[in-house]
This record gives C-alpha cells, structure tokens and sequence, in this order.
C-alpha cells in the first residue's frame, strides 16, 4: 500500500519518522522540517522510556519535564492523536528507538508513516561522540546505534508497509539542496526551498514548546545540540584525518589506549553500516 500524497487541507496527514546514530547532523534537519512550517515536530520521544528501562527511572529524573508520558506508548500515543490535526515529524536516535519499533505492526504496517533512516559515516559519528563523552564509556557502542540502526532498517525494510527513506549526512552538507529535494520527492511532500535556511537562536531559544522535548534540562540540551541550535543552514561538520587508504587514523584522539578502543568500536560499526548501504543498493538493484 503506497503513502497518500501530501494533502495540506487536513484529510490526511504524514508521519515522517527519522532515525539516526547519534551525531549525524539529525538536529540540523530538525530544524529544517520546523522551517518548513506544515509539520508537528516532536524531539526523541523514544528517550525516556530506555533510559528508565536500561538505567533506571530515579536515576535521570530530573532529566524530564514532569507532565513528559513515561512509556514509548504514551509517547505514541501523543503522536497519533498530533498526526490528526496536522503532519507530524518525529527525530529518534536509534539506539532508543530500536526495542519499540522492531515489532511495532502499528507503526510498521500504517500506510500513513514513513521511515527516514539518515545514515553517517562511523568514523565521523566515533570521534563526535568521543568528543562528548570525553573518553569511551561502557555504553558507548550502545549509544552510537549502528547495530540498532541495521536492525531496525531491516525491520522497516521486511515488515514496513512502505520502503525506507536514505539519507546520507554527507550529502546534506554537501549538496544540500539536492539532498532535501531527492527527501521531499521520496516522502511525497512538496519541496521549500526557504527551508534549507532557518534563524539561529541563543539561550532563550523556547525549545521544549519548538520540539516538543521531554528533556528539562536545557543544559544537557545545549550541550547535545548547541551546535544545532546556533545554526541556519546545512554545513560542513568537522573533518577528521584519513590515511593515504583513505581509512581514518583516530589520531584526533591523543590517548594511546582510547584511540585503540576507537578503532575496535569503528570496525564493528563499520559492519553494519556496510550492511545497511548493502540492503538499500539491493533494494535499487531490484527497483531497475
């Protein structure tokens, strides 16, 4: 069953869910959905219920705004009843989203709802993420979500209704527009061409009611997305250094035994990017 078109008069309403590793320039496209301004945005609703399920619910309370739903449904259900009134965009990180959606026939089998999977290079993705860190943690392969993002494209791919949607980060700052206007025509929905430009905001920026985030703490919000937040366009992210191979060196890292860890953690992500850039060309293949 295909997707309805777009349909702005409010008979049918799209609902786009984007997932993402961490770190992939998912903030940056937030914002340009919002600019849009014919979509509901809501910001990583699958957070607060794996983290209270993995870490435990008193730990990161003060995290959430009190009246933020406690479970995934809840969460949905927000969605579903937003998705009535007007078009509806999600942003989820993979590595929360992944226990709820694998087997999620509601979602998976709803023609109304597609899913954008924007994928980004690990190496980037390792060294951002270390960055925010600051040293590799038991539960960095866990957040940096290649292993949950292959399962759930795969789950997407096999159950889904409809087929995902791919967007690599890189061409998002390269070729942006390119980018967007091959997005628009995949989810059906008209392209803007004054949304690949948005204002850049500061301390005040009311982010809770923008995106409709369960996260109170502004401080780890701007820690998250300062970047982000401060933007008004797609742009180059940090460059890290490849080999004359064209394979990364980590050498951004200095600390020896980080640095190795790294390239552990790259090499097993790596796979599974691989793995997902494998189905999408396959899937092509077969399309031609």
């Amino acid at each position: 069953m295909a997707l309805p078109p777009f349909d702005s008069s409010g008979n049918s309403h799209t609902l786009l869910w984007l997932i993402s590793t961490p770190r992939s320039c998912s903030t940056a496209f937030e914002r340009m959905i919002k600019k849009r301004g014919d979509f509901d945005v809501f910001h990583e609703i699958s957070t607060r219920a794996f983290v209270d399920g993995h870490f435990g619910e008193e730990r990161y309370r003060h995290f959430y705004r009190e009246d933020a739903p406690e479970t995934f449904e809840d969460e949905k259900k927000c969605v579903f009843s937003a998705q009535e009134k007007m078009n509806v965009f999600v942003k989820d990180l993979s590595c929360c989203l992944k226990e709820f959606i694998v087997n999620d026939s509601e979602l998976l089998e709803n023609s109304s709802v597609r899913f954008v999977f924007l994928l980004r290079n690990p190496h980037h993705s390792i060294i951002s993420q270390h960055r925010f860190f600051k040293k590799v943690i038991p539960e960095f392969s866990l957040f940096l979500g290649y292993e949950s993002l292959f399962e759930l494209f795969r789950a997407v791919k096999e159950k889904g209704v409809n087929p995902p949607i791919v967007i690599h980060s890189e061409d998002l700052y390269k070729t942006p527009r390119e980018a967007v206007e091959t997005f628009c025509s995949e989810a059906k929905i008209p392209f803007k061409e004054d949304a690949l430009n948005w204002t850049a905001h500061n301390d005040d920026f009311p982010y809770q009611q923008e995106w409709k985030v369960l996260c109170a703490s502004k401080e780890l919000l701007w820690r998250a997305h300062g970047e982000a937040v401060r933007s008004t366009e797609f742009r180059p992210p940090t460059q890290y250094e490849v080999d004359g191979n064209g394979k990364p060196t980590f050498n951004e890292i200095t600390d020896a035994e980080e640095r190795k860890k790294c390239f552990e953690i790259y090499n097993n992500a790596l796979g599974y990017y691989n793995g997902i850039r494998s189905m999408v060309e396959s899937s092509l293949s077969s399309r031609a």
